[in-house]
């Protein structure tokens, strides 16, 4: 699909609601909701444990996003500029920083609701950023 996009740029236009960036988290948030409507009482890890692991994320994206920045082929020169190339890098920035944000948050002490559902957030931003750099680079040693 994204091969799609840049090959055919004039051919099919790119909406960015129907990408997997938004999808993927709103679901997710929706699902957290509702796990947490039939089971009140789960707790979440203790806030050490979550701000080694937004810290951890945060190192790997930065680590990620440089290694898209330096890519340097025919396919990555078409890539960077494209419109959902801006998005991918954008959405990158936002989630780094919002897991430094959590890393502070966690390292004090604070944790409720909306800092659980930011990091729900976090995590699967990475998780869809981390596809979108395998197909990115797979497309790009082709």
């Amino acid at each position: 699909m994204l091969v799609m996009e840049i090959r055919n740029n004039s051919l099919k236009k790119y909406h960015r609601f129907n990408k997997r960036y938004i999808f993927v988290p709103f679901v997710s948030v929706i699902g957290y909701i509702i796990f947490l409507f039939f089971y009140k009482n789960i707790n979440f890890a203790s806030t050490e444990t979550l701000a080694s692991i937004s810290a951890t994320f945060s190192g790997f994206l930065i680590t990620a996003v440089s290694i898209v920045i330096t890519l340097n082929n025919e396919f990555t020169k078409i890539f960077k500029k494209s419109i959902l190339y801006k998005d991918i890098r954008i959405t990158f920035f936002i989630t780094i920083g919002i897991f430094i944000i959590l890393t502070f948050l966690f390292s004090v002490g604070i944790i409720n609701s909306f800092v659980e559902i930011l990091f729900i957030i976090s995590l699967t931003e990475t998780i869809v950023l981390v596809i979108y750099l395998y197909e990115i680079s797979r497309e790009s040693t082709k």
